[in-house]
């Protein structure tokens, strides 16, 4: 078993979770004073100061309860977060970067006509409504293949614009399937049976995906990719206690809410269903509770944590961000959160205003690694290769060094640490208006092989030795990290 550095390495039966180091008193006084936050809301930079707890809502379209698309073991995370059982990750819906649960214009839907784009089904209804930034519009006549084999009449279908990750799902006799990575995708993940809802972005390709051929048939993923998107995205409301369709010939989920051992896309959960979330996960034997998009979210993640505490948790909370958080969320986490697992997209304003619409993205960003390193140090290890706590940074490659990856490692180590665990992404492709908006010509083309190795020597050459590296393997198989 290769060594880890004593400096990096924390025994798994020494090992006890921050937040129960704080007590049941301290977690609820926090948690009292985070929903506080939510009377003006400063939970995260934007500030938009509405009153949540009347149920109002702006840019995270979320009001007084958390909103989830769905909770499961995800064997995506880094090798360190995923280990053998999974990492716990509940997806939180929207988020203050603007997420949307969808399919691109282009994917097939199946109907009792034939094969149709969904977004000209969008286009044939002409009966419309408005609602937030988006449109809603009221088919007549059109029924859909469900994953149970039957046709289903189509209630509603949803179009909102969108500009951000999607994920491009290749998968084995079947069209590219292309959705925002929150949508609820019908799959069954290696040996274990049964068939789970599974967000786009937690695929990998030991999943097999759903189709009805007409019976149920499970399809094998040749690739998966993260790409930059912007333009319409589309989703229907089936009227069918399925709750699904088949896109590309493939089950996924609809906008229909369910109960909460079959979420769908963004039901509004209670305290008390997070809490049973976060125990679910714990006796499905995950390593860890994995908070994605959980920006906007904390005091409801505070709120829920006491009771699930009392219920048996014991698992590290793992806290999975863009980094677009606010100081305020960041000191009342500060003793609960085991693993921050920040994402620094962008050096530069104007990068950041282009592709994030948040221009004070960067300058928010290293305030809030900073003390996130502060609270938790640089990750450490168990005997297993676990991570159990400290910051994991993840950073994406992007064409022609637009991202400023070089000045990033740079600042991380100089003014952070020369420690910090780094994981480099090569997954950028381009998508959507990137191949038709000359704003953005500049990344209308995959990274180049050498411009991954640069920017790994980059991160090397200032001073960064920890850097991730993801091993093939079976999920279900230990890992041990060199």
């Amino acid at each position: 078993m290769p060594a880890i550095p004593e400096e990096f390495f924390l025994r798994a039966d020494r090992f006890i979770p921050a937040y129960m180091t704080l007590g049941l008193t301290e977690l609820r006084r926090r948690a009292a004073e985070a929903i506080e936050l939510l009377r003006s809301c400063e939970v995260c930079p934007r500030d938009c100061r509405v009153n949540r707890l009347e149920d109002r809502y702006a840019v995270c379209k979320t009001g007084r309860d958390a909103r989830v698309s769905s909770f499961c073991p995800h064997f995506g995370e880094e090798d360190c977060l995923r280990g053998w059982r999974g990492s716990g990750t509940i997806f939180f819906a929207w988020c203050n970067l603007r997420c949307v649960f969808c399919l691109g214009p282009d994917v097939q839907i199946t109907t009792d006509q034939g094969m149709r784009r969904i977004e000209d089904l969008f286009l044939s209804a002409h009966r419309e409504v408005t609602h937030g930034e988006g449109r809603i519009r009221f088919p007549e006549g059109i029924r859909v293949w469900t994953r149970g084999g039957h046709p289903a009449p189509v209630g509603k279908i949803f179009c909102h614009g969108y500009e951000g990750e999607v994920i491009v799902i290749r998968p084995r006799g079947h069209p590219i399937l292309t959705v925002t990575p929150e949508h609820a995708v019908f799959a069954v993940n290696g040996g274990n049976p049964g068939v789970f809802k599974v967000p786009a972005g937690a695929l990998t390709p030991d999943h097999y995906l759903v189709a009805a051929r007409p019976e149920l048939a499970k399809v094998g993923i040749r690739a998966i990719a993260r790409v930059h998107y912007e333009g319409p995205v589309y989703n229907l409301e089936v009227d069918d206690r399925d709750h699904s369709y088949l896109a590309n010939g493939l089950a996924v989920g609809n906008c229909q809410n369910f109960d909460i051992s079959q979420l769908g896309e963004g039901r509004v959960v209670s305290p008390t269903d997070l809490a049973r979330m976060m125990i679910f996960l714990q006796e499905q034997g995950c390593h860890n509770i994995n908070f994605v998009t959980p920006e906007h979210v904390v005091p409801e993640i505070l709120e829920a944590l006491p009771m699930a505490v009392e219920l048996g948790l014991r698992l590290p909370l793992v806290y999975n961000t863009s980094a677009y958080d606010s100081t305020h969320s960041l000191r009342l986490l500060d003793g609960i959160v085991d693993i921050y697992m920040p994402d620094f997209k962008f050096w530069d304003r104007e990068m950041s205003r282009l592709y994030l619409k948040a221009p004070d993205y960067p300058e928010v960003a290293r305030r809030v690694i900073s003390e996130m390193h502060r609270q938790v140090g640089p990750l450490k290890f168990d005997e297993h290769g676990l991570a159990r706590r400290g910051v994991l940074l993840r950073h994406l490659v992007m064409p022609g060094g637009i991202a400023g990856s070089r000045e990033i490692f740079r600042w991380i180590a100089a003014e952070v640490s020369v420690d910090m665990y780094v994981n480099i992404m090569n997954q950028y492709r381009p998508a959507g208006r990137v191949g038709s908006d000359e704003r953005y010509e500049t990344i209308n083309r995959r990274i180049h092989p050498h411009e991954f190795e640069e920017t790994v020597r980059t991160a090397r050459d200032a001073g960064l030795h920890r850097l991730d590296v993801r091993r093939p393997r079976s999920p279900h198989l230990q890992w041990i990290p060199a």
